[in-house]
């Protein structure tokens, strides 16, 4: 048997302890966006994994089972839909190594059709389109047709669906919006207009002008 030089022992143990570090933080530990609970309509779900780089992929089941190579693969470019009660599981997966599962059980309850009043259908017709804030950081879309309203404000972005409110004896240049955000929290948007023809529509008191359909 030949022996190892302690120069060359050295090297390999340097390498070793690279790796060491190299792995510290990589827990590989799956973080799911949306709590467990109760939700009423389509939720949407995000997963990521901790130290996880560009050959870190998720898998996840909805039937309680632990994720395997067989399960679904999680892409990160396209959204994670819960439209119905289930049991999330995920876990991440890198060169062999795998983190622990993490788990998050929905139960769904079906959103009801809204039925609207002629003053909701005029404000809906009033807002509908895209809209940035006058220092173009902020950006709100209506889609009227999907009820669904998506922001990005202040860092914070989301899309989910809405239910529209509006004065009784109103002229569709008023009302709220109400929808919930990812950790399933009540989230308003209260709309003002100087006038249907005005370019510029109030989200929560901030100014917005309208960029296109």
């Amino acid at each position: 048997m030949k022996k190892v030089s302690k120069t060359v022992l050295a090297g390999v143990m340097a390498m070793a302890l690279v790796l060491i570090i190299a792995g510290c933080g990589r827990s590989l530990k799956t973080t799911i966006s949306l709590k467990a609970g109760e939700y009423t309509g389509e939720q949407v779900v995000e997963l990521t994994a901790d130290g996880g780089d560009s050959a870190t992929v998720i898998y996840y089941t909805l039937d309680g089972s632990d994720p395997t190579y067989d399960s679904y693969k999680y892409d990160k470019d396209k959204k994670l839909y819960i439209n119905y009660s289930a049991t999330l599981k995920a876990r991440a997966y890198d060169n062999g190594a795998k983190g622990p599962v993490a788990e998050a059980k929905y139960t769904i309850k079906e959103a009801k059709a809204q039925d609207l009043t002629s003053v909701d259908r005029i404000l809906l017709q009033n807002i509908r389109g895209s809209y940035q804030s006058e220092d173009g950081k902020n950006t709100i879309s209506i889609d009227t047709n999907e009820k669904i309203i998506t922001w990005s404000i202040d860092g914070n972005t989301g899309d989910a669906t809405f239910t529209i409110s509006t004065p009784k004896d109103g002229d569709g240049l008023s009302g709220t919006l109400t929808t919930k955000d990812k950790d399933g929290k009540e989230k308003k948007f209260e709309i003002k207009m100087n006038s249907a023809s005005d370019s510029v529509v109030y989200f929560n008191n901030t100014p917005f002008n309208y960029t296109g359909s």
